[in-house]
């Protein structure tokens, strides 16, 4: 239901937005659209609140982002005053018309109207629905134009060859790990313009270090990805970003479409962005050039080093992380870790080496990117899990349990309170706001001016339908809390032997999630964390949070 306005000044918010920096050659700039947006609004008496823009962002793309957008429209519902959102034209706010249709809809419900300022139909007329159909239709058809023909030229630009050194063109984005991109100026355009093309060369440091790791580590001593990733970290290789190396990393390296980039080959239309879940398109509909820039190894040295790497078999029903055995591993009911190393902030996983008796928990890190991103400091699965819920158990006595009720019987009694107040309070300005149109009704009778009073009459009709709004918006959300009994929760309790003894893996992790919240292991200390919820039953309930330190004993389970 749409917000009701009551105040003669209007509010908007204001966005710009370029899909290249090109754009600014063509007068549609981001200052260029603010500028005029501000024009509007100073000779239509309006006050804009917040300005935002995305720089470099699609929208006719549904797989782009365009954050400070989302923040805007955000930003325009929670505030009542917002009755505009303003844009420089309608491709600024979406080019997709479906997409247009459900976002304005989204800011309708909130009293939202969206102004194209170098075309500022009024939507509410025959003349200015049709107006904004055809501009959303217009818009996504110039981009989709613009799509195919951009896709038309890259196509073309990867078979071209430069006259000066013979590689071909590249078509943006950022080049593989080995090589690095150059920009090179080949003549000017029709408007005199220079006219800049993209080129690959080896990069100094990287292209030595994809041979040696082709070369030396895969085909001579046929080293795993996990190996390789060791081995780099323990040399202090960080990749092209900056960041360790990681097993993905490695894994990506060694695609086989990566490897023949690596021997000189160049390949386009790979990238399936339409259907969703699928990465790749057929290799039928791939664009591939050879000795497209200048080669690291050889063809058959890239061909050998995928053959190497062999194929990973999947099961066709992998285990479920909920149903794991592995209690302490996942998230916890906040959807965050549920069991984290201090050390470097990894998630703590499973480790299994030796059987089933030597199962441990060891910090994920070291899985993806080595021993050298974290210590190896690994826990005995059993002793832990066994320490565990020996503390839950101690942590809920039949002293700890009275005294529990006691806190969440108070707690909803409070915020059962707080509900009441805020209704009565809604209720008696009701019942003012009818009490005043009685009087102002009562003043009309006895003679006096009607157009005045009138419209006063209006005034606080409008308040009461507010007013009646916010009561059907606070019965919503009235607490729906039931008190509890100590014997109810005593049984809840002492029915955890009888879950960890013949229950389910899922229902083993969840009952242990309904008491702990968080658990951290702390390498340097031998130590871990224990953070509970304050209250087992509401478990979202974590204002008050305790913890106990559970220290690993010597020679016990295999403690460290």
């Amino acid at each position: 239901m749409c917000r009701v306005k009551t105040t003669k000044k209007k509010y908007a918010v204001a966005y710009a937005r370029v899909s290249d920096p090109r754009q600014m050659e063509k007068g549609v700039s981001i200052p260029t659209q603010l500028e005029a947006i501000r024009k509007w609004a100073a000779q239509n008496d309006v006050e804009i609140i917040a300005e935002e823009f995305d720089d470099g962002k699609s929208a006719f793309r549904d797989d782009v982002v365009r954050p400070r957008f989302e923040y805007l429209l955000e930003l325009a519902k929670r505030d009542s005053h917002v009755s505009l959102f303003l844009v420089h034209d309608a491709t600024r706010f979406c080019r997709r018309k479906r997409k247009a249709n459900i976002l304005k809809a989204g800011l309708e419900e909130h009293g939202i109207q969206v102004i194209s300022v170098t075309s500022p139909y009024d939507p509410n007329t025959i003349q200015g629905k049709w107006m904004e159909s055809i501009d959303e239709t217009r818009s996504e058809t110039e981009s989709l134009a613009t799509s195919l023909h951009v896709l038309e030229k890259m196509k073309g630009n990867i078979a071209m060859r430069d006259p000066e050194t013979g590689w071909c063109f590249k078509n943006g984005g950022r080049a593989p790990a080995g090589f690095r991109n150059i920009r090179v100026e080949r003549g000017v355009d029709h408007r005199g313009f220079p006219i800049y093309k993209q080129l690959w060369e080896v990069d100094d440091e990287w292209g030595p270090l994809l041979k040696t790791i082709v070369l030396e580590c895969k085909i001579k001593k046929r080293m795993s990805h996990k190996a390789i990733v060791e081995y780099l970290n323990s040399q202090g290789v960080k990749s092209p970003e900056g960041r360790p190396i990681c097993v993905s990393f490695i894994s990506e390296l060694f695609r086989e479409d990566r490897l023949l980039q690596t021997a000189g080959y160049a390949f386009w239309n790979r990238e399936d962005r339409q259907a969703k879940g699928t990465r790749f398109k057929d290799k039928d509909e791939w664009v591939k050039v050879a000795n497209a820039h200048p080669a690291i190894i050889t063809e058959e040295e890239a061909l050998l080093a995928r053959k190497l790497c062999g194929r990973k078999q999947r099961s066709k029903t992998p285990p479920r992380l909920h149903d794991s055995p592995w209690l302490f591993t996942g998230k916890n009911y906040d959807g965050e870790d549920f069991f984290v190393c201090l050390a470097c902030g990894g998630r703590m996983a499973s480790y299994i080496q030796g059987g089933r008796h030597a199962n441990k928990y060891r910090c994920g890190t070291i899985t993806y990117q080595g021993r050298e991103a974290c210590q190896d400091v690994r826990v005995d699965k059993i002793w832990l899990e066994t320490e565990v819920i020996k503390q839950i158990r101690l942590r809920f006595s039949p002293e700890a349990l009275e005294s529990l009720v006691e806190k969440i019987s108070a707690a909803i009694d409070a915020e059962t309170k707080e509900y009441r107040q805020a209704a009565k309070k809604i209720e008696k300005v009701i019942i003012e706001k009818q009490a005043e149109i009685k009087n102002l009704i009562a003043a009309v009778a006895s003679g006096e001016n009607i157009e005045l009073y009138n419209d006063a009459i209006k005034q606080r009709k409008v308040e009461i339908s507010e007013m009646e709004k916010q009561k059907e918006k606070q019965a919503l959300s009235k607490p729906a809390l039931e008190k509890i009994d100590t014997i109810r929760l005593r049984d809840y309790v002492q029915s955890l032997d009888q879950v960890l003894a013949h229950g389910t893996n899922r229902e083993r992790r969840e009952f242990i999630r309904t008491f702990i919240r968080r658990m951290e292991f702390d390498p340097e200390a031998s130590r871990i964390t224990i953070h509970w919820y304050a209250d087992p039953i509401q478990v979202h309930e974590t204002e008050i949070l305790t913890s106990n330190n559970v220290r690993f004993l010597t020679g016990v389970g295999g403690g460290t």
